[in-house]
């Protein structure tokens, strides 16, 4: 006996409609997660950046320990300017900043900030399986701590000027270019060195890499030898201040509280130069700067391998000799507590990110 089903022809379409559908559901989500996935790198990569820059940005202004809150501040500042709004639909990220400090030998060798970012990216595709993947990025950046060092031979022996006015070099921390201290606050401690004296032994101290130095010279008209009053009206005994950073010249610079700078001239003058104790020679009868000077401040970022000299006129006597002889000195910057990064002194002056 036949079968129905032997006699009537056999009709599969259903069957094959029904695998073609089940098939199509994994290739779907296959290339629905592919879709999430790049929407997903995408997120990262600005995330990413964001958090790199704030981390760079933070550690900048980690300029000493009392600037850990400042550079917390500056840090989120730049990652709301930066990471915002993330592509994809991603909402906005929970991020957080923290600091620390480096040691190396018992010596602060650098002050670190990490800024961390996540967010919860919306999938499309993949929503049948889960409704969002989190996304988590990070950066540390490092501001290195490293020793500054006025070297003590060859160059500071010209502290030991024939000048006949008594002159004195500090130095000062200061956030810009232009700001000067108040010198009563000077102490001992940041004397560089002076011509009263034929001992002037390296002064080094610590710093960030972002730390900007200036310099005072105190000058005390006729305190080595009495020539009478100075071509600028200096009466024996006045004290006088010069600062790098200020710009521009005071009109009536002797005074005992604030001399900047005599008409027409400035008090120093800078060189860069690749190896110690170069002792070049500073412009003489140059009649003055208009503009000011290279290095009214310095960072060790800023000058990295590199020694700066200095030169300074303290623009006394009778008449001006414009020689920039009064008092030399030269600087440079190593690591300090060790090295740190890569350890050499080219790689740990700039601040650098650390993942």
């Amino acid at each position: 006996m036949k079968h129905l089903h032997d006699i009537l022809p056999r009709d599969r379409r259903g069957a094959i409609a029904l695998t073609f559908a089940l098939g199509l559901v994994p290739m779907l989500l296959g290339v629905g997660t592919g879709v999430d996935i790049v929407r997903g790198v995408q997120v990262k990569r600005v995330l990413q950046a964001a958090v790199d820059s704030a981390a760079l940005a933070g550690a900048s202004a980690y300029a000493n320990g009392d600037s850990s809150s400042a550079a917390s501040t500056v840090a989120s500042n730049y990652f709301s300017l930066n990471g915002l709004p993330l592509p994809g639909g991603a909402p906005s990220p929970t991020t957080t900043v923290s600091t620390s400090e480096q040691s190396s030998n018992g010596v602060v060798s650098g002050y670190t900030v990490t800024v961390a970012a996540t967010t919860q990216m919306p999938t499309t595709f993949m929503s049948l399986l889960i409704s969002s993947v989190a996304v988590t990025t990070s950066a540390t950046a490092v501001n290195p701590v490293s020793q500054v060092t006025v070297d003590g031979s060859g160059i500071l022996d010209n502290f030991k000027s024939s000048a006949c006015d008594l002159n004195t070099i500090f130095y000062y921390l200061t956030s810009d270019d232009n700001t000067i201290p108040n010198p009563n606050t000077f102490t001992s401690a940041q004397q560089i060195g002076t011509n009263g004296t034929t001992n002037n032994p390296s002064v080094s101290f610590n710093i960030t890499a972002t730390q900007k130095i200036g310099f005072a010279l105190k000058n005390v008209t006729g305190g080595i030898c009495n020539y009478g009053n100075s071509q600028y009206g200096s009466t024996p005994g006045t004290t006088n201040w010069y600062f790098t950073t200020a710009w521009p010249p005071s009109n009536n610079p002797y005074n005992s509280a604030t001399l900047q700078a005599v008409p027409n001239n400035r008090s120093f003058y800078t060189t860069t130069t690749s190896t110690p104790n170069t002792v070049l020679t500073p412009p003489v009868g140059g009649g003055g700067f208009s503009t000011p000077p290279t290095y009214p401040t310095i960072t060790c970022q800023q000058i990295g391998t590199q020694y700066v000299n200095y030169y300074w006129n303290d623009m006394g006597g009778n008449s001006d000799d414009l020689d920039y002889n009064d008092m030399e000195y030269s600087l440079n910057c190593t690591p300090a507590g060790g090295s740190h990064g890569s350890g050499t002194v080219a790689s740990i002056q700039p601040v650098y990110l650390s993942r």
